[in-house]
């Protein structure tokens, strides 16, 4: 997957988190989400997301290859 966007109206409702937490679920295996570094509500959401779908167990690398942070985490199948 190359974007992920969530339109104004929708955010802060739980509904982005959820949709991303089914596409991990749905893929399970070794995933990696990049931010730019400039785009803090991004990161906050992408990192709240994912540490409530891995219990906080991902890896932070401040500047990866997408010029910001990079978060590496393995999702796991639905239950």
């Amino acid at each position: 997957m190359a974007e992920f966007f969530v339109s104004k109206h929708y955010r802060r409702k739980d509904i982005g988190q959820a949709i991303a937490q089914r596409i991990f679920q749905q893929h399970p295996g070794i995933w990696e989400v990049g931010q730019r570094s400039g785009n803090k509500e991004a990161i906050a959401f992408w990192q709240r997301t994912i540490s409530h779908g891995t219990h906080s167990n991902f890896k932070t690398f401040p500047n990866g290859h997408w010029q910001g942070p990079l978060f590496q985490f393995e999702a796991s199948a639905q239950p």
